[in-house]
């Protein structure tokens, strides 16, 4: 057993734990092997030839059937579909799999465990010093015991809800398979584990970045040029937008905000949360320089042309910037939610 099987799911999807483990025979070598045995139950597979099943003697759980128990309502209830399906079993493999990929490559999940069994060997150390826990399965079973009340405060379980919420939506716009292929890798994952590592703007890496945006794992931050401003989404996990550099015409500004400002993306996750839920842009600037006279010729513009546009009046945008022109009070040109609006929404959302 190692660390990568934190990612199993329970032999059901939800909870229950598995009783048997394979042993394996090559020559006079004999090696036991978890994870396959794993998912050969889970599928109803044939024992391979050259292995035979053993019992653990006891029924051993994992970190996926410990956090299902105290999942939020709408977390567990879609796991729940998706067990429920016609290839349900399959969704529950896929998801297992980008799961174990985002836990091992990109995201600080493996460090977490490897500190709780460190803190763990300690404490069983100074409690067993005349007693040495070399029992694979005992050691297992007294470790996840340990950990369970760990558990709702951890990043494995916050990750665990994030991948939940968003994982079908990016199968569906981002990645482009099936949600029930199963036999996708992941690999997008697998060479994100570095936060700064893709740092350059190669096209290859390109893809494998918008895929990892759109997870709740690395990276975290995206930095891009105009290149980015149509045809991607990267709204799944991301609900601040930093314009770097200002675009010269609203219609472009709009379009940048547009990555992010999309259905079923981060602010609709929040609304459902909670009814004040932002999209936060920001205009950063360097204070008393031309970085400030551009921004502020911009926004004054920018503010100009909305209001003609909620009047349906023809917009004629001018990208030239006018040195004898006053901006002092560009920043009340920035528009800012009005919570204190009664004001009621034409078009309101609606969630099921």
């Amino acid at each position: 057993m190692d660390n990568s099987d934190s990612a199993e799911p329970a032999l059901d999807g939800e909870q229950k734990g598995y009783c048997f483990y394979y042993r394996q025979c090559s020559g006079k070598k004999e090696r036991d092997t978890y994870r396959e045995a794993a998912r050969d139950k889970r599928l109803n597979l044939s024992i391979p030839n050259d292995c035979e099943e053993r019992n653990y003697g006891q029924e051993l759980t994992t970190a996926w059937a410990m956090m299902f128990e105290i999942l939020p309502e709408p977390a567990k209830n879609k796991i729940i579909k998706w067990i429920n399906q016609k290839n349900g079993h399959h969704i529950i493999e896929n998801f297992a799999n980008y799961l174990r990929q985002g836990y091992i490559f990109a995201s600080p999940v493996m460090i977490e465990i490897y500190c709780w069994y460190t803190e763990f060997n300690l404490s069983t150390y100074t409690k067993n010093k005349n007693r040495s826990l070399t029992d694979v399965k005992e050691r297992y079973s007294q470790f996840t015991q340990w950990v369970k009340k760990k558990l709702p405060y951890s990043l494995m379980y916050r990750y665990f809800i994030s991948a939940i919420e968003t994982f079908e939506i990016l199968c569906e716009k981002i990645v482009g398979n099936a949600l029930t292929d199963f036999e996708y890798s992941w690999r997008e994952l697998t060479s994100l584990n570095s936060p700064a590592w893709y740092a350059s703007g190669e096209t290859t890496n390109r893809e494998r970045l918008i895929t990892g945006f759109n997870s709740p794992f690395y990276p975290n931050v995206l930095a891009a040029t105009s290149v980015f401003k149509e045809g991607v989404n990267l709204h799944l996990q991301c609900h601040q937008v930093h314009h770097y550099g200002i675009a010269w015409t609203p219609g472009d500004n709009e379009q940048r905000n547009g990555r992010i400002d999309r259905l079923f993306g981060k602010i609709n996750t929040l609304l459902q949360e909670k009814d004040d839920a932002e999209m936060i842009i920001n205009y950063p600037y360097l204070e008393g320089t031309f970085d400030e006279d551009q921004l502020a010729s911009f926004i004054y513009h920018k503010y100009s042309a909305e209001d003609q546009l909620d009047s349906c009046d023809t917009v004629y945008f001018n990208q030239e910037i006018d040195p004898t022109k006053e901006f002092d009070d560009w920043q009340s040109k920035l528009r800012q939610p009005n919570k204190e609006s009664e004001t009621e929404d034409p078009y309101p959302a609606l969630f099921e």
